[in-house]
């Protein structure tokens, strides 16, 4: 008569299969996302280095990971923070905490002066385009056309009799709002009418182009955020790394290089200047966004001090860059392809015959670093009840 043997249960419990975790990562150059298993004690910074090196690109100081917002608006995104353990942040306020967004944190704005890097020039490139096709950077039907024409020369190369207007017109990005305005067909028709100026032109001279052309254009690398002034008047806040802009009926930027501290008090964000005369009071929707809007200045500010404080040639080359007059310069010195910089007489030449201006003065105010002042004090010690940069 057969017989079972009774066996017990194992009560074997795997404590490093329970600490692991799968976070998907979506990046801009591919529809397939990166799969990183983490610990629960993987901070930020380790998962960053990690998608970084594996889609080849070398300098992940400039590049930051994103979640949804957990109960915000729709596809509101927040910063990880990356010096802590990136699982309990997920839990605590991400709405999917199983998926985070590669994208630049820190927007440079002397050319590519920074930018030594191929991939992380690639990279940046394609987030700018982005930024232009979802309408963060704004521009104007000229500009988009400029813009276009770079990453054109970019992604295909020189133009061929293939490239007609039904061809390009599903593979060029210009912004949404002029699609939905029916634009499209004679956008793309002035791209190839333009597309002659740019013959010759490497990959990384276009992607170069394209993201210099970024910086002088309102909204490039603003963060911002609904808040309302001391009068009660409903305003936006855009935090940059060039400082902060408060945008309103009367705009008004704050460069670092003016502000002497930031402080945050529950939902009340304040700026203190240089000038006592110039301090402002904001109140924003709640502590947590008050708290999230003073960290990123803090990390924003460090950014500015260490890398782009004394960026000055770079940026006083690259403040005329869609206001030239004499468009007729020679292009023999369009770029040099191993330092990725631009010359000033070869901007001239690639702008064709547009000729119109940066929409608005708070586009990436490189003007402000040029006499860069003292960098923003530091208190070890906050006051209690207030947190101070």
């Amino acid at each position: 008569m057969p017989f079972k043997l009774k066996l017990k249960k194992s009560r074997h419990y795997n404590v490093m299969s329970k600490s692991l975790f799968v976070i998907s990562v979506d990046h801009l150059d591919s529809s397939t996302k990166i799969d990183c298993t983490l610990s629960s004690e993987s901070t930020g910074q380790e998962c960053l280095e990690n998608v970084c090196q594996r889609i080849s690109i070398g300098q992940p100081e400039f590049f930051g990971l994103r979640y949804e917002v957990k109960g915000g608006s729709s596809g509101e995104m927040r910063w990880v923070d990356l010096d802590r353990p990136i699982s309990r942040q997920l839990e605590k306020f991400s709405a999917n905490v199983k998926v985070l967004y590669l994208r630049v944190m820190y927007y440079v704005l002397s050319g590519v002066s920074l930018i030594s890097d191929e991939g992380t020039r690639n990279y940046y490139f394609l987030q700018l385009k982005h930024d232009v096709v979802e309408g963060r950077i704004n521009c104007d039907p000229k500009q988009a056309v400029i813009l276009a024409n770079y990453s054109r020369q970019a992604e295909y190369g020189n133009h061929q009799d293939r490239h007609t207007v039904d061809y390009l017109k599903t593979l060029l990005s210009f912004p949404q709002e002029m699609i939905m305005a029916n634009l499209l067909e004679r956008l793309t028709e002035e791209v190839i009418h333009q597309a002659y100026e740019l013959h010759n032109v490497t990959q990384g001279a276009a992607e170069s182009l394209y993201i210099s052309a970024c910086q002088q254009l309102d909204g490039y690398g603003q963060e911002t955020f609904a808040a309302k002034d001391e009068n009660g008047a409903d305003v936006t806040l855009g935090i940059s790394v060039s400082g902060i802009i408060v945008a309103s009926e009367s705009n008004k930027f704050y460069p670092w290089r003016d502000i002497k501290n930031v402080l945050n008090h529950k939902k009340y964000f304040n700026i203190e200047c240089s000038d006592a005369n110039e301090n402002v009071r904001f109140t924003v929707s709640d502590s947590t966004t008050g708290s999230y809007i003073w960290r990123l200045c803090a990390l924003q500010h460090r950014f500015f001090a260490r890398f782009e404080k004394n960026q000055t040639q770079a940026s006083q080359l690259n403040l005329n860059l869609f206001q030239h007059e004499n468009l007729n310069d020679s292009r023999d010195d369009l770029l040099s392809e191993s330092q990725y910089q631009i010359s000033a007489s070869a901007m001239g030449h690639i702008m064709g015959s547009a000729n119109w201006q940066s929409n608005n003065e708070l586009a990436s105010h490189s003007s402000v670093w040029n006499n860069a002042g003292p960098s923003m004090m530091v208190e070890t010690q906050p006051s209690p009840g207030t947190t101070n940069i």
